[in-house]
């Protein structure tokens, strides 16, 4: 019998940004994907946990059900790996 691992790795989903799907000289949303992203929020990536070699990232999209009225919180989130990613800051003692 052979002994074996997986090993797999997150990535950040891809995003489209609305300034790039929105029609640039209008303000109302044309289309469906002009819809869809004006009912979507999201917010900047953050680091949630820091080590020397690993910063796990964050962020929350809110998206609003057109049909209902709402509100629904989606959370994304990958871990980043790399050999001497961070330091200890010697002022605050924390991971940066």
């Amino acid at each position: 019998m052979v002994a074996g691992f997986l090993l797999t790795f997150a990535f950040p989903p891809l995003a489209i940004s609305q300034a790039a799907t929105r029609a640039p000289d209008k303000s109302t949303p044309t289309n469906a994907i002009d819809q869809a992203a004006s009912r979507v929020g999201a917010s900047q990536w953050q680091a949630r946990n820091r080590s020397a070699h690993q910063t796990e990232w964050f962020s929350v999209r809110y998206q609003t059900n057109a049909g209902t009225g709402k509100v629904r919180a989606m959370t994304n989130s990958y871990v980043e790996i790399g050999t001497g990613l961070n330091f200890i800051d010697p002022a605050t003692g924390k991971w940066i």
